[in-house]
């Protein structure tokens, strides 16, 4: 009986990492795209202006940018390792 708690124990640990996972996904990465999704007519609009020499690189909008690719990058690291975690936590069933 002992065994079958443990295994629960460990099905509910993996459980958590995966949840943990799944929301890093979801806030870190999709809602910051979904977000930036509609400005990106914008955006194109400027590129283009820009490569035409009509635009100037505005340091506010470069920095905000970069913050949030940063950020994407830093929840896609914590959802694979939290992954990863789910992974190590799911192998130790017997």
């Amino acid at each position: 009986m002992a065994k079958v708690a443990e295994n629960e124990r460990i099905k509910l640990r993996a459980n958590f990492y995966n949840n943990a996972s799944v929301s890093c996904l979801i806030a870190g990465v999709l809602l910051p795209f979904f977000t930036l999704l509609p400005k990106l007519a914008e955006f194109g609009g400027w590129t283009r202006a820009w490569m035409n020499g009509h635009a100037e690189v505005n340091e506010n909008q470069l920095v905000f940018g970069l913050a949030i690719v940063a950020g994407m990058i830093g929840a896609l690291y914590y959802a694979w390792s939290f992954r990863r975690q789910a992974d190590r936590e799911i192998s130790k069933i017997r």
